[in-house]
């Protein structure tokens, strides 16, 4: 799991996945494979919803809400 990576409430996430930089998973979504940099996944098993984002680290709601809009 990389740098500025949000995990959502209970979320699954399995071992020996690879996580890439600024990634948010959604609550109570199941991540199966590999995730690359700069996008959102949710779902069971989850699925890339939004590439492009960008977390700042210090306040991840506003970045994810402005991304959506």
């Amino acid at each position: 799991m990389d740098h500025n990576t949000v995990i959502g409430t209970r979320a699954i996430v399995l071992p020996n996945l690879k996580i890439g930089n600024h990634v948010f998973v959604g609550a109570g979504a199941v991540v199966t494979k590999d995730i690359p940099g700069h996008c959102l996944v949710a779902g069971n098993s989850a699925k890339i919803i939004r590439v492009g984002i960008e977390l700042n680290g210090q306040n991840h709601c506003n970045t994810f809400i402005h991304c959506l809009t």
